[in-house]
């Protein structure tokens, strides 16, 4: 977990805390992804800024999975089970979406998985930089929408459509892979568009 230590102002230390026994019976790969994915909240200063949970969890998962050897149709399972029981998302995740309680754990997995394609979305149409560009606008208090717009020239409504189509192709692309042991995986989501 990574946060503030004290209040939430912006000055406050940021710090990443881990728990040994949580880590137990995971691959490296899969550990390393959770190191990445703090570190990048601590580097961004995340718990402290004006970010809505669903970029910086996404972001986070963006950045961890973009060197990762994790295959595609595994650091997507949840999404991609939401799929193909016709649960695909109306409306990027809300603050009340990452909080497990209320929820299955694969359905909670599948919010962080959710927003990380929301980040893909946004480097695969535009680069990187400007993914890079929107959330330094947004942490720095721009709303999403605003520096969506400002970046990209697309708004919110037009995101979203496009973000639920990518969700739908990409859990199919990942789905046919798992039905087709021929079809090798590429070794991490992001490189895999």
């Amino acid at each position: 977990i990574t946060g503030p230590v004290g209040d939430n102002r912006r000055g406050v230390p940021v710090h990443s805390f881990f728990n040994p026994a949580n880590f137990a019976g995971q691959t490296p790969a899969e550990n390393q992804l959770i190191f990445t994915h703090e570190a990048t909240l601590q580097a961004t200063r995340a718990p402290v800024s004006k970010t809505p949970v669903w970029f910086e969890e996404g972001f986070a998962d963006y950045v961890g999975l973009i060197h990762s050897t994790i295959p595609p149709s595994l650091a997507n399972k949840n999404i991609t089970a939401e799929v193909r029981a016709g649960r695909i998302p109306n409306a990027l995740p809300s603050a009340s979406d990452f909080d497990p309680t209320g929820q299955t754990l694969a359905h909670f997995n599948a919010q962080y998985e959710a927003a990380r394609l929301a980040c893909q979305l946004l480097a695969d149409t535009y680069g990187q930089q400007t993914l890079i560009r929107i959330y330094e606008a947004v942490a720095d208090g721009t709303t999403f929408e605003a520096a969506l717009r400002h970046l990209t020239g697309s708004d919110l409504g037009r995101f979203i459509a496009n973000w639920r189509s990518y969700i739908r192709h990409q859990a199919g692309r990942w789905e046919s892979r798992e039905r087709d042991p021929r079809g090798a995986e590429r070794p991490s989501p992001n490189d895999d568009h």
